[in-house]
């Protein structure tokens, strides 16, 4: 079985979550900070765009801890079943990357 990997990066993130996630948009509308949203879990709207086990990363750049390096933190979710209307994103891996200036 074939499976799809949706990356989205900081310009699409937006708009990604006000069309697909369960939550108000206000909550996510001119945020300047989305890792309060990347959980373990995270239910969202079925689309067609998503299959089961399809695989969706979330690439969002910022800084590192102490601020000295800018890094893209990688959050990637496998597609899952939730209920008749939503698909449940289940975190598989979280990766931290240097990003090259």
């Amino acid at each position: 079985m074939e499976t799809n990997v949706l990356i989205i990066k900081n310009e699409s993130l937006e708009r990604f979550l006000i069309e697909n996630f369960n939550v108000d948009a206000r909550e996510i509308r001119g945020c300047t900070s989305y890792y309060h949203l990347m959980k373990n879990e995270i239910a969202l709207k079925k689309s067609d765009m998503l299959k089961l086990d399809d695989n969706i990363e979330f690439h969002m750049e910022g800084r590192s801890p102490d601020g000295n390096f800018h890094v893209e933190y990688i959050y990637s979710y496998l597609v899952k079943e939730y209920d008749d209307v939503s698909f449940k994103l289940v975190l598989s891996d979280f990766d931290v990357r240097p990003i090259k200036r």
